[in-house]
């Protein structure tokens, strides 16, 4: 079963095709309390759409977006007071939408 962080279905929906399963996830605390360490993720391919809100990866790191522009974003760990320097969106891989624990 997956636990939604954010999607566009209620819980207890099971995790649509399409989306690949990354994991575990390294321990860093940056993303508690949505994402602890040690868990798998089932993300989907950026496409261009708006991710504001999001959270995102570009298969290096994670963390959510709290600023878009067109061409870029910014992101933050939610744990984290201070944001991380502008993305751009080219360098955006994936989406995540929900959170396996295990």
């Amino acid at each position: 079963p997956c636990n939604p962080i954010y999607a566009d279905t209620g819980p207890g929906t099971p995790c649509p095709t399409g989306m690949y399963k990354v994991g575990p996830v390294p321990m860093t605390g940056s993303m508690r309390p949505a994402i602890h360490g040690g868990e798998y993720l089932y993300v989907e391919p950026y496409r261009g759409q708006p991710v504001l809100g999001h959270i995102i990866s570009n298969g290096k790191w994670l963390h959510q977006v709290t600023a878009e522009t067109k061409d870029a974003v910014r992101t933050a760990g939610l744990a984290n007071r201070h944001s991380d320097p502008w993305t751009p969106k080219s360098e955006i891989k994936y989406i995540v939408r929900y959170v396996l624990r295990q």
